[in-house]
Parts: structure tokens; sequence; C-alpha cells
């Protein structure tokens, strides 16, 4: 099957996203915390760097420290995902991990090194949660070509369920992803590219960093906003509820 037959994005019309050439889909599973009495409740983002509003994800682009090494952006068309949406154990890679925040953020670069962990974290965090997913820069399509890297970043705000009194009786931690899994191992990402032309090439040969590049078309908060889409599942979104949307109920 040749992707570029399959872009699914091609007919999108604007994005989210702060630059106005990137289409591109992404995607992470969602955290819920489960009370003591095991109702379920969805746990909002926190807005990160560039981020406004409700959250989101904040998205990475990153080439390679020496500059003499060149990145050969994405074909149309193509799709990528790490970690494992059925795994019952740490994967192999450091490529999913979390870290517990403190109150005042957290300056360290390091992702997926000390003291981000593989597992949710067991006790109450102050700064809220942060999930990383990053995703490789070569696999057997292109090796040795590299292509950039990609790293999402979200943080989710657990600060409304730090009374213990909410958590479970025997101590262990409360918060669940969408999967039905509160040990941390199934978290995972998609992504699907979507940037324009050869936008996403020029922004790598340029070395872009940050939310600022000459390379490319920018777009405030309140125009990216204008692209979200209403709710269009009946879910209760923001209330407690027996199960999470699309599983069974946990034992």
């Amino acid at each position: 099957m040749d992707p570029a037959t399959h872009d699914l994005v091609k007919g999108s019309t604007c994005t989210s996203c702060t630059f106005t050439e990137d289409l591109s889909n992404y995607w992470t599973a969602v955290l819920y915390f489960r009370a003591r009495n095991g109702t379920y409740k969805g746990v909002r983002q926190l807005p990160n760097l560039g981020l406004g509003g409700n959250g989101g994800i904040t998205v990475y682009y990153i080439p390679p420290h020496d500059r003499n090494v060149s990145v050969t952006a994405f074909k149309p068309g193509f799709r990528m995902l790490v970690g494992d949406a059925a795994s019952d154990k740490p994967g192999q890679d450091p490529k999913v991990c979390h870290r517990c925040m403190p109150k005042e953020g957290d300056k360290s670069n390091l992702n997926c090194a000390a003291p981000d962990t593989k597992t949710l974290p067991k006790e109450p965090c102050v700064g809220g949660i942060r999930s990383v997913i990053t995703f490789p820069t070569c696999w057997d399509g292109t090796h040795p070509v590299k292509i950039p890297q990609v790293m999402l970043e979200t943080i989710w705000d657990t600060t409304p369920f730090a009374d213990k009194d909410l958590w479970p009786e025997d101590g262990s931690q409360p918060f669940v992803w969408s999967t039905n899994d509160k040990t941390g191992y199934t978290q995972h990402g998609d992504y699907v590219f979507g940037w324009k032309d050869n936008s996403l090439q020029r922004a790598m040969d340029a070395r872009c960093t940050g939310d600022v590049c000459s390379e490319l078309q920018h777009q405030t908060f309140e125009e990216s906003i204008k692209c979200t889409l209403p709710q269009t599942v009946e879910d209760d979104v923001d209330g407690w509820v027996t199960h999470i949307p699309g599983q069974s109920p946990m034992v």
C-alpha cells in the first residue's frame, strides 16, 4: 500500500497548531482518576509551553545536535506509533515516561531519564503528572536516513485529586489511562504527518527551535482555537462516571 494514496490530512483546511503549515494529527491516551468508591473522572490538561486555554499537547521537532547531520522530512501519508496499548509490562526502550512535577514547574530538559518513570507516580504530584512520548529518528524504511525526532509532552492537572481520602483505602495510586491501565505501561502516541509542501524540511534545514521560525507561518492561540471541533459523542467528560468510556468497569 502506498501511504501517499492514504494521506489522511490532505483535505484539512486549518490547524490548531502554532504553525499554520502543520496539519498533522497527534494523539495520546486520556488520563482518569479512579476514586475510592469506584467512580471515574477525567483529568484536565494544564497549559504547557506554547499552549493556552484548556491545555493540549506540546509537540517538539528535535533536530540533531550536530548541524552537519542532515534530516529528511516525512513524506505524505507517513504515520507512526510509539508504545503499546495492550502492554502489561515496561517497554524495552525509554520512549514513554511519566514525571511527578513540582509546584513551580521543572526546568530540566532531560526526558525519559531520572526522575522519570515508566509507571504512573505513586504519590500526589503538586505540579501534575507530565507524560512524554518520544518517537524514533529512523526505522527500517529509511535506515540510515535520519528523520525528525518528534516528541509529545502533556501535563495532566492531578492537583484536584490530591486528597488522600479520595484514594483507594490501600493507598495504591488511583490514576488510570483510558486503556483501563493503572500501571502506565499502555501509554502510547500516534502521529500522522500533515505538513504542507516542504515546510517541515525548510524548518529542519534552518534548525528552527522553539515556537519562532522565520521559515514558517505563525498563528496566535486565538486563531488556532477556531479550528477545534465541538464534542460529538454524548459522553460525560466533566462529571463522575461508573466506568471509562469504551471500557468495561475495572474489578
